[in-house]
């Protein structure tokens, strides 16, 4: 994947939201989904020979994605892809060339064997 985007290619809406877990008087957890920043960004679900073998052993949806750069953006946060409602993890966070313009992340999704 080319580690930048033309504007034109951030099609994808995405929701970055933080995750609070507080606990009640009878110990029972809850947690609190928060959004943090909504934007645009150019969405490769990672392909090929290799990685589909990875993807299926591993029961993962595994995507790269490039968008603009925010320092609010950090590996602790949670992923939404449009309106979908299952979460991404973001494994890694990349400032490109470190020049403060694009960031490109890679995310990944437990699925559920069938």
């Amino acid at each position: 994947m080319s580690r930048n985007a033309n504007p034109g290619e951030l099609r994808t809406p995405v929701r970055f939201c933080s995750v609070t877990r507080s606990q009640d008087n009878e110990s029972y957890y809850s947690d609190t989904v928060a959004t943090v920043l909504e934007t645009m960004a150019k969405w490769v679900n990672v392909h090929g020979s290799d990685a589909f073998s990875d993807a299926v052993m591993k029961l993962q949806e595994p995507a790269t994605l490039t968008v603009r750069y925010n320092a609010a953006i950090v590996p602790d946060l949670i992923l939404y892809k449009g309106t979908d409602t299952a979460p991404f993890e973001i494994i890694s966070v990349d400032n490109v060339d470190e020049r403060g313009f694009w960031m490109e992340l890679h995310v990944k999704r437990l699925v559920k064997a069938r």
